[in-house]
C-alpha cells in the first residue's frame, strides 16, 4: 500500500515578505499569499486526492482551505504536530535583529531540535498509519516541510538552509515499510 504525500508551504504573509521570522506566531497571509494559495489550488485540484491535513496556524489553514475548496476536500483536520518549530524570543525579529539582540547566536525558549523532530516523526508516521495507501496533501511551514525532507532524505535535502518557496509542492511517498523523497520545492505557476 503506497501512501503519496504532497506537502505544501503556506502561501506568502507580511512576515515573510520583511524576512521576520515567524516560528508559532500566528501570522496571516498577506493579500499575494492568498492569491499564492489560489493559484496552488488550481493546480493540485486537477489530481486525485483522498485527505488533506494541516497545520492550526492560520497562514497555513487558510492555504489549506482555499485548497480544499477547489479539490473539494473536507472536513479539514488541524494537527499540531504541523506547526512550524518554536523559536521562542527570536520569533517575530529579522536576521539582523536577533544578530543584534542575541550576538551569541543562542535564543531562549527555541524548541530543541530534539523535540522538533520527534513531532516530525509523530506526524510522518501518522500519515503512514491513518492514510495508508492514500493520496494526501499537508499543508504546513517551510520549517516543518524542511524537517520531514531531511529526514526522509536522511540529511541530503531539507536542512534549515533550504529554502522553500510559498505555495512550493514537495513529494514523499510511504511504501508499507519506510519513506523516500520525490520532487522537492516545485513552484507553481
Amino acid at each position: 500500500m503506497v501512501t503519496t504525500v504532497c506537502w505544501v508551504r503556506h502561501g506568502e504573509t507580511d512576515w515573510n515578505r520583511e524576512g521576520r521570522l515567524q516560528g508559532q506566531e500566528d501570522v496571516p497571509l498577506n493579500e499575494h499569499g492568498r492569491m499564492q494559495a489560489a493559484q496552488c489550488a488550481r493546480h493540485v485540484a486537477a489530481m486525485p486526492w483522498d485527505a488533506m491535513v494541516a497545520s492550526p496556524l492560520s497562514r497555513a489553514r487558510d492555504t489549506a482551505e482555499v485548497i480544499a475548496r477547489e479539490a473539494g476536500l473536507s472536513p479539514l483536520p488541524l494537527w499540531p504536530d504541523l506547526m512550524e518549530r518554536h523559536y521562542g524570543d527570536g520569533e517575530g525579529l529579522t536576521i539582523a535583529e536577533r544578530r543584534r539582540r542575541f550576538p551569541d547566536g543562542v535564543i531562549p525558549g527555541v524548541e530543541s531540535d530534539a523535540a522538533f523532530g520527534r513531532r516530525i516523526e509523530a506526524a510522518l508516521a501518522r500519515l503512514a498509519r491513518d492514510y495508508s495507501g492514500q493520496r494526501v496533501l499537508v499543508v504546513a511551514h517551510g520549517g516543518t516541510i524542511n524537517g520531514v525532507l531531511g529526514i526522509v532524505a536522511q540529511g541530503q535535502v531539507g536542512t534549515v538552509h533550504e529554502v522553500l518557496a510559498n505555495c512550493s509542492l514537495s513529494w514523499t511517498v510511504h511504501d508499507g515499510a519506510r519513506w523516500e523523497l520525490g520532487a522537492y520545492n516545485q513552484r507553481v505557476g
